[in-house]
């Protein structure tokens, strides 16, 4: 992982992972509630390529 033996290790990387998963958990948290429940999305263009 390193140049220099034992001071970086991938135990040590791996300890801190846990702040990866609650951070994806997060994300989706987010995710939902801009989207579900507060509807802050794009509408979609219905019918604009047939030009109605």
């Amino acid at each position: 992982m390193g140049k220099l033996k034992g001071v970086y290790t991938f135990g040590a990387h791996m300890k801190y992972s846990w702040t990866i998963l609650v951070g994806y958990f997060v994300s989706i948290t987010v995710w939902y509630l801009q989207y579900e429940v507060l509807g802050l999305y794009i509408q979609p263009a219905v019918n604009a390529v047939a030009g109605h």
